[in-house]
């Protein structure tokens, strides 16, 4: 049976899909409750893509055509480079050079504009509130602080990330949004939210054909924010009221209800929209959890079972030849084979070799 590399595709993203299916279900009724459970469910999904279909249990994945999928005839480039000369080989590449291209500029784009801001050192206030914050969320080594004249608050940078507030918040807000704000944003630093964007980017980047991992790379943003929300509520000095009060004054600023300063104090980039807004601030809103962690956890686990067994490939064997069967037919015996033992064969062995050398040297002489 011939396994190319587009069958192999096919039964992980297949494996793939039914893991998105648990997650976005997940998602819809449980996400509010359970942020981080579901982001792990769409990491499952995503990762499912990238995972060989011999890492399955039972259908037989070893022994069957997935191991002539990773080894073909022997190696595993046999497969990969019978897929490389296909014409769907070249429209995957493309695509996925255009998506790289973009994410590199945008990249680019956005250090620049961040390099070229006007950052300042924060007040000694604004310092002292900085490090009440970092200590709340027990991060020892707090990421560099930074004012700008009109963006942020934001957390900026992947490998060291940096913490960037606007002027009017440091100069126009209380204490309590200021924290919140910071506190929010070390929550970020802490969870290391730009690698994860950047895995999910280049997840999307490379199954740009599945649409998984597109979904699930917007769904991860908002599933962040929640979870950040969860972590700096529960580090906040006035609880999580006081944070969700902020939370709300920021909303309001957002939607045109507030004016004057502490409209001034919030940029759209904290929440991106309204309608995220709010989900963050329902997320917030005290209930029982317990049983929407319950079915949460049903769900995760139906979803990861789908993910890692999979589909199963049905290998068709060719039907045997009309007829009766051929007597099998035995070679003829060596005479090596009816000597015992390793001296006798190894005598014989020599013994017919001195006697061709001999014989071509005669051939050789006139």
């Amino acid at each position: 049976m011939s396994w190319a590399l587009t069958d192999w595709v096919w039964v992980s993203g297949l494996g793939s899909a039914l893991m998105g299916l648990a997650a976005f279900t997940a998602d819809r009724f449980v996400g509010r409750a359970a942020p981080r459970l579901v982001a792990a469910l769409w990491w499952c999904a995503m990762l499912r893509l990238v995972i060989p279909p011999s890492i399955g249990v039972g259908h037989g994945w070893i022994e069957g055509p997935a191991q002539n999928a990773l080894s073909g005839p022997g190696t595993i480039g046999a497969p990969v480079a019978a897929a490389t000369g296909t014409p769907l080989f070249y429209v995957w590449l493309s695509v996925a050079t255009v998506l790289a291209l973009r994410t590199i500029t945008s990249l680019v784009k956005d250090r620049r504009s961040w390099g070229r801001a006007s950052l300042t050192l924060p007040r000694p206030s604004t310092d002292r509130t900085y490090a009440r914050a970092a200590a709340a969320m027990g991060i020892a080594r707090r990421p560099v602080l930074r004012v700008s004249r009109e963006l942020g608050p934001a957390c900026v940078g992947i490998i060291r990330p940096r913490i960037i507030i606007p002027r009017p918040l440091e100069a126009a807000a209380s204490s309590a949004d200021l924290e919140a704000a910071l506190l929010h944003e070390l929550s970020h630093a802490r969870r290391r939210d730009g690698v994860r964007r950047l895995m999910a980017t280049a997840l999307r980047t490379l199954f740009w054909f599945h649409p998984v991992p597109w979904i699930a790379e917007r769904r991860l943003a908002v599933l962040a924010e929640l979870t950040c929300d969860r972590m700096a509520s529960a580090a906040a000095s006035g609880g999580a009221a006081a944070y969700r009060t902020s939370l709300l004054g920021f909303a309001a600023a957002h939607a045109g209800v507030t004016r004057g300063p502490a409209a001034r104090s919030f940029h759209p980039g904290w929440g991106a929209t309204s309608g995220e807004l709010v989900q963050r601030l329902q997320a917030l809103s005290t209930g029982r959890n317990g049983p929407k962690l319950r079915s949460a956890a049903c769900i995760a686990f139906l979803g990861l079972s789908a993910a890692v067994v999979g589909p199963a490939p049905q290998v068709i064997h060719a039907a045997p030849a009309a007829g009766p069967s051929p007597e099998p037919t035995l070679a003829p015996a060596h005479p090596l084979d009816e000597l015992k033992g390793s001296l006798q064969k190894r005598y014989a062995v020599m013994a017919a070799l001195a006697k061709q050398r001999k014989a071509a040297a005669t051939a050789q002489t006139p």
